[in-house]
């Protein structure tokens, strides 16, 4: 199968005629995995001129890595695991649409996920490279590069995380202060992925803490309107994985959250996001919470009603 018979079949595997995608999957399940591989990076430099096209390439190219790692990885040379490597890394350098550099990082991020060997150290030590530069960068591009990298693989470090946390610091600050609700939004699930996932060292679970009030203000900044993963939403898992992060904060996290459900009362479906914060606080911190007299005489009304606004 050539490249553009290959084309084809991708496009017909997305086709809305069930008879047409099931004979397409059939199809394209008899080809293993590194042949795949192969030529959906061939498709990519084919059709350089198709976003579109470069774009569902992509997809599938993190889905049979995702799937099938294990099992394309084995039956790869030293040569061509090397040549993937440096090509997903080239791909992300010289492309200019930053929609398919979106996709290209998460691409980098699964295979990165798998590159970290027994002794938790990452054995890509191009993607290494590729996080010093955009950390470093003072280009926002760069950053936002980075910080999608991170959400995907938040151990892509490995055992190198005292050289990445100062810059990593900066960049986080930076991007959550950016007008750009978009890299705010990214900055913000990059860090408590980050912070959750590295759960036991100190130096992280300190720079998690010293966040928060940053993380607070995306969440008071954007709405899920804004960004559908909700930014309080991730705030809500960070307030039930390592609440210890919230303790110096707890007045400003139920601030926020109050304000949140007076101004989403009429949404119960926004609403709940903030109700999610709450609940994650109260389980883990009640005693706490108790004790913070100042909560506790402006408490909000709205806090008596569930989900659906009874």
């Amino acid at each position: 199968m050539d490249v553009n018979q290959f084309a084809e079949l991708i496009q017909r595997l997305q086709s809305s005629d069930n008879d047409i995608r099931k004979k397409a999957e059939e199809q394209y399940e008899q080809i293993d995995g590194p042949t795949k591989v192969a030529l959906l990076f061939e498709c990519y430099n084919q059709f350089a001129n198709s976003t579109d096209v470069r774009s569902t390439v992509l997809v599938f190219l993190r889905r049979v890595l995702s799937r099938d790692w294990d099992a394309i990885w084995e039956k790869l040379n030293a040569e061509n695991k090397q040549g993937i490597l440096s090509k997903v890394l080239e791909m992300i350098v010289h492309e200019t649409d930053i929609s398919i550099k979106k996709k290209i990082a998460d691409l980098i991020a699964e295979i990165a996920s798998n590159l970290i060997d027994d002794s938790g150290d990452m054995s890509w030590q191009g993607v290494l490279e590729l996080m010093d530069h955009c950390l470093k960068s003072d280009d926002l591009t760069g950053n936002y590069i980075a910080l999608l990298i991170l959400r995907g693989c938040p151990i892509v470090f490995g055992s190198r995380l005292d050289h990445f946390l100062p810059s990593l610091k900066n960049v986080l600050i930076k991007c959550m202060a950016t007008p750009d609700l978009q890299i705010k939004s990214t900055a913000v699930r990059a860090v408590i992925a980050f912070a959750v996932d590295n759960d036991e060292d100190k130096e992280v679970i300190k720079l998690m803490t010293s966040l928060v009030p940053n993380v607070l203000q995306v969440c008071t900044d954007t709405s899920d309107d804004d960004d559908s993963d909700g930014a309080l939403g991730e705030f809500a898992e960070l307030a039930s994985s390592l609440p210890k992060c919230l303790n110096s904060h707890m007045n400003q996290v139920l601030q926020v959250s109050c304000w949140k459900q007076r101004k989403e009362r009429d949404v119960p479906s926004k609403r709940y996001r903030s109700h999610l914060l709450l609940h994650g606080v109260c389980t883990k911190r009640t005693q706490e919470i108790r004790s913070r007299s100042s909560f506790s005489n402006s408490r909000d009304p709205s806090l008596l009603y569930d989900r659906d606004g009874r």
